[in-house]
């Protein structure tokens, strides 16, 4: 590999801080070229710093991790300046918005499609996380089919790791959840494509003829990640199903922790209906030994796929979850210790050692 030349810079632009995933990614991304000697300067947010970063001098690459069409900004100045820029694609605006909002935004959803697709003709490389989100921009962006690479995201496997049944034991006394029962997992923004309430009503009908289950709902705190009234209507259909005593919802953990709840869970549910570009916590829990269940929708399937199939619900409702979910549960001895190992074995495929291989392959010079 030719190495950048140590006059060179790679500008990073983070249009937003954030908790989800996108957050995470670029952390990532920033240790692994730090990790690899490669020189970045980073800059975040569309503030006035961020675009004198951008006008600064002539940057050997700019890595550009974008969420709203305010950021075509960034990306004209930096085509002026001739800089070639990589771009991370979290997913594509305009379906995100048109399902958030079904009704009176027909201009909006009209407009953020056509900046997103300025944006991308820009680019000189499109970094995608899956097969899924490739399929997507060439269904919508025939265009800049060609540029796309998929690097998936990764796990950080020093924090995330399955533990012992002793071990198990001890964290849930600490997290004060229930020791003799077993725990079904969300952890997710608040967002109605996620599918919260289907993963909900899954657990209201197994818990009718199961007394040993129990749900941890794990959730942001910002605003900004948490589609408003989603909370809400999961609390009303608690109260309706008459399972309180059988749900907690949790807020405010940080991010260190976050491994706790996998490692002390039996089953994680990935219950989004559609735009799930990759599924960080689907492959976080299976590398914690938390065995996932998910939708056959957006990319899970590419994920849950390489450990069992038995593990993916279809088609998207309630009853067929609860069926994948009690399937789980109800796993022999010797079949859960197969498909645990299949976890790890999948899980060693995402891990960013691998990861930052194929993306530090994108700075060659």
């Amino acid at each position: 590999m030719k190495a950048i030349r140590d006059k060179d810079e790679i500008l990073i632009v983070h249009e937003r801080c954030s908790i989800g995933g996108g957050q995470y990614f670029v952390n990532a991304y920033k240790k692994i070229l730090l990790a690899n000697n490669l020189k970045f300067d980073f800059a975040e947010g569309l503030t006035l710093p961020t675009v004198t970063k951008a006008l600064r001098y002539q940057y050997s690459r700019a890595f550009l991790h974008l969420y709203t069409p305010l950021s075509l900004s960034i990306v004209i100045l930096l085509a002026l300046k001739k800089v070639p820029t990589i771009i991370t694609v979290y997913g594509l605006w305009f379906l995100e918005f048109r399902s958030q909002h079904t009704k009176g935004y027909g201009l909006h959803i009209f407009l953020w499609k056509i900046v997103q697709g300025i944006i991308f003709l820009f680019a000189e490389k499109i970094i995608v996380f899956s097969r899924y989100e490739e399929r997507l921009i060439k269904k919508y962006y025939p265009e800049v089919k060609n540029k796309t690479v998929i690097i998936p995201g990764g796990v950080d496997r020093d924090s995330f790791y399955p533990v012992s049944d002793s071990k198990k034991a001890k964290i849930r006394s600490e997290l004060n959840l229930p020791e003799n029962k077993k725990i079904m997992l969300l952890l997710s923004r608040l967002d109605s494509r996620k599918g919260l309430d289907i993963a909900i009503d899954a657990f209201s009908k197994l818990s009718k003829f199961r007394n040993d289950l129990f749900l941890c709902v794990v959730f942001p705190t910002d605003k900004k990640a948490n589609q408003p009234g989603i909370l809400e209507d999961l609390y009303a259909r608690v109260n309706m199903y008459k399972i309180g005593d059988k749900v907690r919802f949790i807020t405010g953990i940080p991010r260190v922790k976050i491994p706790n709840y996998y490692q002390s869970s039996d089953v994680f549910v990935m219950s989004s209906r559609d735009l799930e570009t990759f599924g960080l916590t689907t492959i976080e829990a299976a590398s914690c030994g938390c065995i996932p269940v998910g939708f056959r929708s957006g990319a899970t399937p590419e994920i849950v796929s390489k450990i069992d199939t038995d593990l993916l619900a279809y088609p998207i409702n309630s009853s067929v979850l609860a069926d994948r979910i009690d399937w789980v549960i109800s796993l022999n001895k010797k079949r859960k210790s197969c498909i645990l190992a299949k976890c790890q074995k999948v899980a060693s495929y995402y891990d960013w050692e691998n990861i930052s291989n194929k993306l530090i392959g994108l700075f060659e010079t």
